[in-house]
């Protein structure tokens, strides 16, 4: 093990997910430890502090919470990260938790190796965390211009699909696209280079995740990134079929008009007043025949049925709402699941219906955009990123260098607020963009206190906050100057005559001299580049001679 090697303590109770995080971390450069009883954990920390705590926080009784409180009260110089199941919400043990300066960040499980790595490298620079509803493309984009090589991963739920994608100096050199059978759940690589990049773009939302760098098998993409974004949105509207008069929105999934078949009425008054009170509405009716007859041609945002068993029905949705996704409330035989099949966008949800899970699948089937950990990223590209997604938003950036907690309020596409310690309006936002290396996390409530940035138009702001980005300067190694001025690029031995003589358009810009063809005549000119010449020619750009 080396002699630097730092130390890290893991508070989990998760033995496979032990195995993950011990394949990630190299012996010879971390020392790892781990503990599942809370007792153990401080008492070995007693010993001999770590450098690192990672504590999980679906530990029994809140242990992981309280461990992590426990080091950052007691050990304020050590770090500690944040992990947990990505099925539940630990949102307001976070936000307590990063008032402290020790927490990095919470990462889902299984923990993806490039954001772990991302948080216990302590040089790393830009930001870091998590974003939601973001268009595929406007992430590529952003991860082009800001790492020298990436590989990501998409995936979409709803089309049981997955994309990877090869990211090397701004191009995309290699794409893979895969497919889940719903049955076997057997993984199958569908289609590469091009033909899979065009269809991964087409992904409307799901999940993204960076992977560890590895070489692609071949290079099966060299068009330009804009050539190729090009190509995709051709291929996109080729290949586009025939437009839903009765959909709300062609390019993305929005849940307003909920259509419930249940033949069970007490099943169907309670999930009709759970949606009522989401906000939706809903038409709730008893059998497939009622709901032909009586919504033909009404919007319909979402179906939830218990009777798939039906074929006409099946058919009938499929004619004449090709584009709304199905939530089947069954029980998962054999014959059902192959009827789900069919339906492509079907989802299922077991008998007895559980109302938490149905309002999580309603709020994944209505997500817009993607959502993933971003890591590295500049300050600039990032606002300018959420900018884009025409959003309501309020960002939470902290700078680690000064420790000081700022946020951005973004309104569809216009800056509305922005707070930078006692600094608000365009001297904070100033500030903001100036981060090196910092992380940040998106809240959910907007209301900003004052409205100082929405008369400024954002290409503007965002023209002038460049100004102040942090210049990364390179030294240039040294030249020798000459004795005498510039005297020759290539030596003192010999003047040098580079002739532009006759005949211009001979094959190559060569003259039959053996001279370089002159753009304005036919005369020889001689230009003498030799050391201190006192012949004439050019001796100097600066001297005298």
């Amino acid at each position: 093990m080396s002699a630097k090697a730092k130390r890290i303590l893991i508070f989990d109770n998760d033995t496979s997910h032990h195995k993950h995080l011990l394949q990630l971390l190299p012996a010879s450069e971390w020392e790892l430890s781990i503990e599942h009883e809370l007792y153990q954990a401080t008492q070995r920390f007693k010993n001999r502090p770590f450098d690192f705590v990672i504590s999980c926080l679906d530990m029994p009784d809140d242990e992981g919470e309280e461990f992590a409180f426990w080091v950052c009260e007691n050990y304020p110089k050590r770090k500690v990260i944040l992990i947990g199941s990505p099925d539940e919400d630990f949102s307001d043990q976070v936000d307590e938790l990063r008032q402290h300066k020790s927490v990095l960040g919470f990462i889902p499980k299984p923990v993806p190796g490039l954001r772990l790595l991302g948080l216990l490298d302590q040089q790393s620079q830009g930001l870091e965390g998590q974003v939601q509803r973001m268009n595929l493309l406007d992430l590529l984009q952003m991860m082009r211009m800001n790492k020298p090589q990436c590989l990501v991963s998409f995936s979409d739920k709803l089309t049981r699909q997955e994309g990877i994608l090869y990211l090397r100096s701004g191009e995309i050199i290699h794409a893979e696209l895969y497919e889940t059978h719903p049955k076997t759940l057997e993984r199958y690589q569908k289609a590469e280079g091009i033909e899979a990049f065009n269809h991964i773009v087409q992904f409307k939302n799901g999940e993204f995740q960076e992977k560890n760098w590895t070489e692609p098998a071949q290079i099966t993409i060299q068009l330009p990134f804009d050539s190729l974004s090009m190509n995709a949105a051709q291929f996109m509207d080729e290949s586009a079929g025939p437009i839903d008069p009765f959909a709300t929105a062609q390019e993305n999934i929005i849940l307003r008009n909920i259509l419930l078949v249940d033949t069970d009425p007490m099943s169907r008054m309670i999930i009709q007043r759970a949606l009522f009170a989401e906000g939706f509405n809903c038409i709730s009716l008893k059998t497939p025949q009622e709901a032909m007859m009586a919504i033909d041609g009404d919007p319909i945002d979402l179906v939830i049925t218990d009777t798939l068993s039906q074929h006409s029905f099946l058919r009938w949705l499929q004619k004449h709402y090709p584009q709304s996704p199905v939530v089947a409330i069954v029980n998962a035989s054999e014959e059902e699941l192959e009827e789900i099949e069919k339906l492509g966008h079907a989802r299922l949800l077991a008998k007895p219906i559980d109302l938490r899970k149905l309002k999580q699948l309603l709020a994944e089937i209505g997500q817009t955009g993607f959502k993933g950990f971003l890591s590295q990223i500049g300050v600039f590209d990032f606002i300018q990123l959420n900018l884009s997604a025409l959003d309501r938003k309020k960002l939470h950036i902290r700078d680690l260098a000064t420790n000081i907690d700022a946020k951005v309020y973004i309104d569809r596409g216009r800056f509305v607020h922005a707070i930078y310690k006692e600094l608000e309006g365009q001297e904070a936002f100033y500030k903001i963009v100036a981060i090196e290396n910092g992380d940040f996390f998106e809240d959910p409530s907007f209301d900003p206190p004052k409205d100082t940035l929405s008369d400024i138009m954002p290409h503007k702001l965002m023209i002038q906050a460049a100004r102040f980005l942090p210049v990364k300067t390179t030294e240039a190694p040294p030249v020798a100057a000459p004795a005498s001025g510039v005297t020759s690029l290539f030596g003192d031995d010999e003047p040098l005559s580079i002739n532009l003589g006759q005949n211009p358009l001979a094959a190559g810009g060569v003259s039959p001299e053996g001279g370089l063809s002159s753009l304005f005549g036919d005369e020889e000119i001689t230009l003498n580049l030799g050391g201190s010449s006192d012949q004439g020619g050019i001796t100097s750009l600066f001297g005298d001679d």
